[in-house]
């Protein structure tokens, strides 16, 4: 089977929609299907590489950073990107197109379906969502529900990786023929049982606001002990977060964007020993997958898909409820047997619920029987 990705952010460029995608096109080469993917260029990466047998077809876009992409520049995706997935559309004829986000590259799938015929299926991540991050795309938002819901009425299936974000959907733009399919980890990635690892809190993603990761500064004012603080991301508020790293005792490092698949961040994770994610609104994250994959415990909010992803297997705090973060993680700092046992159970939560291959393997049905169907 032939098959056609679109979705505006690759690796190294995105959030966590970008290595769920890059995941998924991997496991269809492993299965046999062959896989082109249309996505933007940044500076100076090759218009056109073949990685691990994914064939990348990267367009010019007016992109300023790795980690945000604004609403001109998803503009300027979709009018790049539209005859160059009419070319390959013509030349390689997918049986079916996988795209990533509903705005801006679900109307980069519409309007190529509508001068071809091919089916697609959508997969949300949440900013495409009006509501979803109060703080990001309000303005254009205003505008999208007529898009959204033109995108999804013509998809053959749209995809929610969370119940939270496909209940999202139907309470804010509509009802439409949904199926969830959690976003997978590939545990194999990540050594389990690690030992005399140093005491320390992580935090990883975009940083915004909503994470939660300027609380988490803030909560550490009051919790003493000897541990590091490790950061990895960018973002708006990376500014604010060094301001209030200055006045904790404890060591802070910033260790900016780092690329999903690098050493690097594997690294971190895999020699940290406590992950911090006390989002506002999240749909089903990547990087508390990757915590939990690496057998780290989790504090994290019970608000919106965060709950959902984690389960029993961590600490749950109300979002912006500084005091409350403050003591989950002093409980932790104090007890190292409670974190190594949070870490066995958020393993072990990871392994049956979010296998990268078992998942990859419903959505390789799914675009076979919507092929089929076409």
């Amino acid at each position: 089977m032939n098959i056609l990705i679109l979705n505006y952010e690759w690796p190294p460029l995105g959030g966590g929609g970008a290595p769920v995608a890059e995941g998924l096109a991997r496991k269809y080469v492993e299965f046999g299907h062959n896989v082109d993917v249309v996505t933007m260029r940044y500076r100076d990466q090759p218009s056109e590489e073949n990685r691990d047998s994914i064939r990348l077809h990267r367009v010019w876009c007016w992109r300023k950073k790795m980690e945000t992409c604004e609403t001109p520049e998803m503009i300027s995706y979709v009018i790049s990107a539209l005859w160059p997935a009419l070319r390959l559309c013509h030349r390689l004829k997918p049986s079916v197109i996988h795209c990533h986000f509903a705005v801006p590259t679900g109307l980069l799938a519409w309007m190529v379906h509508r001068l071809t015929r091919i089916p697609y299926i959508v997969t949300l991540h949440g900013s495409d969502l009006p509501g979803h991050n109060p703080t990001r795309f309000t303005l254009a938002h205003r505008f999208t529900k007529p898009v959204i819901r033109k995108v999804c009425a013509s998809a053959a299936k749209v995809v929610s990786p969370s119940q939270f974000l496909a209940d999202h959907l139907v309470n804010t733009v509509g009802d439409y023929d949904l199926e969830v399919i959690p976003n997978g980890i590939d545990c194999g990635r990540f050594v389990f049982g690690k030992e005399n690892c140093t005491p320390s809190i992580m935090m990883s993603g975009r940083l915004l606001k909503l994470k939660g990761f300027l609380d988490v500064l803030e909560a550490l004012r009051d919790v003493p002990g000897d541990y590091e603080v490790r950061i990895a991301g960018d973002g708006p508020m990376r500014e604010a977060m060094e301001r209030a790293a200055e006045e904790l005792p404890q060591k802070v490092s910033f260790h900016g964007w780092l690329d999903s698949a690098s050493d690097a961040l594997r690294e971190l994770y895999e020699s940290s020993t406590i992950f911090a994610l006390p989002s506002a609104r999240e749909n089903a994250p990547v990087s508390m997958l990757e915590a939990m994959a690496a057998g780290m415990a989790v504090v994290t909010s019970n608000a919106s898909g965060c709950r959902e992803t984690i389960g029993d297997a961590g600490l749950l705090v109300p979002a912006g409820d500084i005091p409350a973060l403050a003591e989950a993680l002093l409980s932790l700092i104090a007890a190292p047997a409670r974190v190594a046992e949070l870490g066995r159970k958020a393993r072990r939560r990871v392994e049956q619920r979010f296998d990268s291959h078992k998942l990859a393997q419903r959505y390789a049905d799914l675009l076979w029987e919507v092929a089929r169907k076409a």
